[in-house]
């Protein structure tokens, strides 16, 4: 009676078991809410900047008509107001011709007005954001390096639109007034006094390949302490990974701390105050020269912001189709850098057709002024035959500007002025008082 019993409990067990399977194969899945993919935000990093804020020109140079030039750079005064000035500015091309040193010395020399230097040549399709209007001036040049708005010699507005990349120049109708050039020179007067190195693309030739606007004899400069803050590395882990639950950390026998979700890593050098991301996820394709630049910016935009006044300085297009950007800060109109290995101003990115591959940027935030004391650095002349001497021609250099050396100190960083050489390699050197030389290099390796 027993066995007959357990038997009928398990033909009554298999048969709610096959019921309740066939319910379960036949029904519906439930409705499940699909969870977008969003990355924490820390707002205490840094703050979001528009294009126009860091596409600005590293030199406004003002041309006085009577063979004194002198320069605003970025952060102080005057040049804030050429800057936001420049939204309101259009042109209308008329003819392209060759950068050759009579188009120079026609703006720089004869003509009484200013120029603006970009750090990088800058796409005319991204221009056309940061002025009024280009009329068709993307037709003719594809990317512009300097623009010079000037008074000929009968008093009438003129200007020059300049690609060294190309050795190009157009000319073309601004619509700046006469007064309104007449205010910015008056504005220029009492800035820093530069001298003109123009260099020949060809030795011999007419044609330019830029023009080195240098500072003018000895320089006394003030060497600055700063208070620091240290960003910790979870506020940028907190900005950079889709879910930071899913991170694995661990710690190399250098001391690098390393983040990894097996997708993305992200690895931070304490004493060095640097961060270095990669994207695994970024396919390898092309992205057009105009869409690079904006991408890099909304990305910082997102993921940490940016942490004072940066400023474009180079923007290079491999032959894959890869975009390296490259922000600098800048301080009192001095860019900062590092010592070797630990260039802690700079900001870098790498941008394919699907995304930000690889960034890497300072960590550090500068907090509160200390003190100071005035050291003063060689001629730029000086600092030119000293190159020489080291077997680096003046055709080399990209541009030759006073920048400001971070050594931390904690809880201090001291700022030191120093020559900063840039080559067309994208190599820096700097130079102190005693005509020392150190290489910048970059990335954390």
């Amino acid at each position: 009676m027993r066995e007959r019993l357990k038997t009928a409990v398990l033909a009554v067990l298999v048969a709610l078991s096959v019921a309740l399977s066939g319910l379960l194969w036949n029904a519906p899945p439930p409705s499940l809410p699909i969870e977008r993919e969003t990355y924490a935000s820390f707002a205490s990093i840094g703050e979001a900047r528009e294009l126009f804020d860091v596409v600005t020109p590293v030199e406004v140079v003002f041309h006085h008509g009577d063979g004194t030039h002198t320069v605003a750079y970025p952060g102080t005064p005057v040049h804030g107001v050429i800057a936001a000035r420049l939204r309101e500015w259009s042109f209308q091309p008329l003819a392209r011709e060759h950068y050759t040193r009579s188009v120079w010395e026609a703006y720089a020399r004869r003509g009484r007005g200013i120029e603006l230097v970009f750090g990088s040549e800058i796409p005319v399709a991204l221009l056309e954001q940061i002025v009024a209007d280009t009329g068709e001036l993307a037709r003719i040049l594809p990317t512009v390096r300097r623009i010079a708005v000037y008074r000929d010699g009968e008093g009438v507005p003129r200007a020059y639109l300049v690609s060294e990349a190309l050795g190009k120049a157009v000319a073309a109708r601004p619509t700046l007034t006469t007064q309104q050039l007449d205010t910015y020179l008056k504005m220029g007067r009492i800035l820093l006094r530069v001298e003109t190195v123009p260099i020949a693309s060809v030795p011999g030739r007419d044609e330019l390949a830029r023009v080195l606007y240098v500072p003018a004899g000895p320089q006394r400069v003030r060497q600055l302490r700063y208070e620091y803050r240290a960003i910790p590395d979870f506020a940028f882990v907190q900005s950079l990974f889709v879910n930071p639950k899913l991170i694995r950390s661990g710690r190399e026998a250098d001391g690098r701390m390393v983040y990894t979700d097996g997708h993305r890593t992200v690895q931070t050098a304490g004493k060095d105050h640097l961060l270095a991301y990669y994207d695994g996820t970024v396919n390898p394709t092309a992205i057009r020269p105009s869409d690079g630049l904006s991408m890099a910016v909304q990305f910082v935009n997102r993921h940490g912001g940016w942490t004072g006044s940066f400023v474009l300085v180079r923007l290079t297009r491999g032959e894959d189709g890869r975009q390296q950007v490259r922000f600098r800060e800048y301080l009192n109109g001095y860019p900062l850098v590092g010592p070797e290995g630990r260039d802690v101003g700079r900001m870098e990115l790498e941008v394919w057709g699907s995304g930000v591959r690889t960034y890497t940027r300072s960590t550090v935030r500068l907090e509160r002024y200390v003190g100071h004391e005035t050291l003063t650095l060689p001629d730029a002349a000086d600092v030119l035959r000293q190159l020489g001497a080291w077997n680096i021609p003046v055709r080399d250099i990209e541009r030759l500007s006073l920048a400001y050396l971070c050594r931390y100190r904690d809880p201090f960083v001291d700022l030191t002025p120093v020559w900063l050489v840039e080559r067309t390699t994208g190599e820096m050197l700097l130079v102190g008082r005693e005509t020392e030389t150190r290489r910048v290099h970059h990335g954390l390796e």
